[in-house]
Parts: C-alpha cells; structure tokens; sequence
C-alpha cells in the first residue's frame, strides 16, 4: 500500500507540473497573439495620402528623399488637416516645386555626401528639407508669401 501511494503522490506531483507547463506555455502563445494585434505606434504625420503625394513629386521632379525627408515636409499637411483646412493639390505641388528646386541648389551636408559616388543621385536629408524650408521661408504657398516674411 505504501508504495502505491508513493506511486500515486508522485504520478500527482508529475501531473502538476504538467499543467503548470502547459499554462505556462498558454500564457505565452496568447501574449505572442496578442503583440501580433497592438497597432502600430501612432504617427500622426505619416498618412497614406501625404506619402503618395509627395513620392509621386518625387518621381516627377526626379528627387530621391529619405523617410525622414518625407516625414518632414508631411507635418506641415498633417497639422493643417488637424486644423481643419486642406491643402489643394495645385498648391501643394507648387510647395514642393519650390522645396526641390532649393534642395537642388543646396549644398550636400558633409555627412549626406558619404555613399554618393554610388548612388545614381543625390538622396536628400531631412536636414535638406529642413535648410531648404529656412532657405524659402516666408515663400511656401499657402503657409505664408513674401509679404508676409522675407523669403525668396
């Protein structure tokens, strides 16, 4: 009789530890489902519409722009929608008309030079895009005119 309790407290122990495994493994298959359904963290600048926009300017004006770039000249969109407005296509492509013709005039930073001689062309920087609204700043329709500051 003792040795079949012995039997039986150790088929017990096995068991548990049994369970505990498999909830344990339960517990981390539902964390990996669930990881698999957060969304993504919220980038208000990066809007589906604003991206096609702007590569589709990319392609037409012969431009090649970082994420980062890209990034940059949508906050300006992102925040007038926020506010309500929207800017017109007509518009919009007469800001980036002049946004590239700058960046092509731009001097290359020393560190966007780096990998150039293999590139087929220059890849612009957020900085550019940054030096270039500075550069045209006050004269990016519809953000402000000449009047208004004193841009190109």
């Amino acid at each position: 009789m003792a040795v079949g309790a012995i039997l039986i407290g150790k088929l017990v122990a096995v068991l548990l530890v049994l369970v505990a495994v498999l909830f344990i493994a339960l517990v981390v298959v539902l964390m990996l489902v669930a990881s698999a359904f957060e969304p993504e963290p919220a980038h208000p600048y990066r809007r589906e519409d604003f991206e096609r926009m702007i590569r589709n300017s990319e392609v037409e004006e012969d431009i090649e722009l970082t994420d980062a770039a890209r990034a940059m000249l949508a906050i300006p969109l992102a925040e007038l929608e926020d506010l309500g407005l929207r800017l017109e296509p007509r518009e919009f492509n007469k800001s980036l008309g002049l946004i590239f013709s700058t960046l092509r005039e731009s001097e290359p930073a020393p560190f966007e030079r780096q990998g150039e001689p293999y590139r087929s062309k220059r890849r612009y920087t957020s900085i550019a895009v940054i030096r270039a609204f500075a550069e045209r700043f006050c004269n990016i329709p519809p953000f402000c005119s000449r009047r208004e500051g004193g841009g190109r």
